[in-house]
């Protein structure tokens, strides 16, 4: 993969960044190679100064930063009375009259102050939400607010433990293939009505960003899209992987690092990287690369990963594309056309019932894994520096293909035990697809199970024993 002067520099400043803001000393080699190779041929005056120009700068924002007033993100209806979901992520019981953005009086829920035109998106983003939720069927609904307006909140836990076991969860975030198909529509109108050009469309979309809710993922695509059509207006060459790393850079200023933030970025870097390959290999690569340089991570943090998502990602993507794009041809009119929004309606549960059909299918792909942070960290480094060294990206191929023998070898499940456990952490889909993976032919008491959780676990030869209460 080629990684020019310019992509070196501000990769040493992101992972300078990084390792500051998270006081992450594995990523001192990471530096370190960084540092060797850019000083090794540029020299180190400019690259020192800077890199003490941004280590205060990371360090006084974290000092001046402005005190956090949490406001209201959503709102649920839950009996006779509302419930807001506040920017610290608590729940709150409010009166009527609360709207999203607002703040309110944690101690009985009335509006101490109004959200006002700074909240304008939010509301009529929340509105959006609500009428989505008035036109379509749950939880078809659901489904469209989350691809959309990257509302997951309604979002049924037995979609979510599904999608995330057939490793198409991340479709659900906001990112390059929402951008792909949003900016696609615009720029197709534009060139029925004769009025193209990469400024008015990346104008219209700059509108519509705000109703994504800025998640990590949608931010990342936006930008990354933001510079290269720069690029291609002012004729300069158009350098994705620099572009990627620069976005990756400034979103760490300003962005707290989380999983998302991470495995976005890890997606994005995995598909330039197989771009660099040609032919057949190339197409191989391409459905491969953004499954594998996520994969590290992934066993690392939820332990559980299905080893044939790149099959479910490769098979689905046609059909959620068209989902996509009736999804949001049905927002831009309100819902009002009924044969449009029908034809969303059935497209979201053919999708629905695909995804159920494909986790069944693809089931013994799913691991759970016990690995060494020693392991992650030797895998990650030994791909980082063939790529910093610009080698061929077939040598990723083979270390990742280790790392999955690797895996094979230690997957670790419990066997014929008995645990007890709260209905409410039994249904959730991150236990379903993270720890819940762990037990083979076992017993679960809880006071309360769900059909999808007999199903899904059921395929593992769990059984289940209500509690008595």
């Amino acid at each position: 993969m080629k990684v020019s002067r310019h992509t070196l520099f501000v990769l040493f400043l992101f992972l300078l960044s990084v390792a500051i803001k998270l006081k992450a000393l594995f990523l001192v080699p990471f530096i370190g190679v960084v540092f060797i190779v850019y000083t090794s041929k540029y020299g180190i005056k400019e690259i020192l100064i800077t890199a003490v120009f941004v280590s205060l700068f990371v360090y006084f924002l974290s000092l001046f930063s402005s005190p956090f007033v949490p406001k209201v993100k959503w709102i649920f209806e839950s009996g006779e009375r509302k419930v807001a979901l506040l920017t610290d992520g608590r729940y709150l019981p409010v009166f009527d009259s609360v709207s999203v953005g607002d703040v309110v009086s944690e101690k009985d829920g009335s509006v101490v102050e109004k959200g006002g035109l700074s909240s304008f998106f939010e509301r009529a983003r929340f509105a959006l939400s609500q009428r989505a939720e008035t036109s379509l069927d749950y939880p078809v609904s659901s489904l469209v607010e989350a691809v959309t307006l990257g509302v997951r909140y309604n979002l049924p836990e037995s979609i979510k433990a599904y999608m995330a076991l057939t490793g198409i969860y991340p479709l659900l975030a906001i990112s390059g293939l929402h951008v792909a198909v949003v900016f696609g529509f615009i720029a197709v109108w534009l060139k029925l009505f004769r009025m193209f050009s990469l400024k008015r469309a990346i104008f219209i979309f700059t509108l519509l960003m705000p109703f994504t809710g800025f998640p990590v993922s949608a931010v990342r695509a936006y930008l990354f899209i933001l510079f290269a059509v720069f690029l291609k207006i002012h004729g300069r060459r158009v350098d994705y992987v620099y572009i990627t790393v620069l976005t990756a850079f400034l979103m760490t200023l300003f962005f707290s690092i989380s999983a998302g933030f991470i495995l976005s970025f890890l997606g994005a870097l995995g598909i330039f990287a197989a771009m660099q390959s040609d032919g057949f290999k190339k197409k191989i690569f391409l459905v491969l690369f953004p499954f594998l340089f996520t994969l590290p991570y992934v066993v690392f943090r939820f332990k559980t990963v299905n080893l044939l998502s790149p099959i479910s990602v490769f098979v689905i993507t046609p059909l959620f594309t068209l989902f996509l794009l009736l999804c949001f041809l049905s927002e831009v009119t309100l819902f009002k056309i009924k044969f449009l929004t029908a034809l969303t309606e059935k497209a979201g549960e053919i999708l629905i019932v695909f995804v159920k059909w494909l986790f069944k299918v693809l089931h013994p792909g799913v691991i759970h894994v016990s690995v060494p942070f020693t392991i992650i960290f030797i895998v990650s480094f030994i791909v980082f520096v063939i790529l910093i060294f610009e080698l061929d990206v077939k040598y990723v191929f083979f270390v990742f293909s280790a790392f999955l023998v690797f895996l094979l070898f230690n997957q670790f499940y419990l066997y014929g035990v008995t645990e007890k456990i709260s209905g409410k952490d039994l249904n959730s889909s991150y236990f379903l697809s993270g720890e819940g993976q762990k037990f083979r032919n076992s017993t679960l008491v809880a006071d309360y199970i769900f059909p999808y959780t007999e199903t899904i676990l059921g395929l593992n030869g769990v059984t289940f024993k209500q509690s008595v209460k």
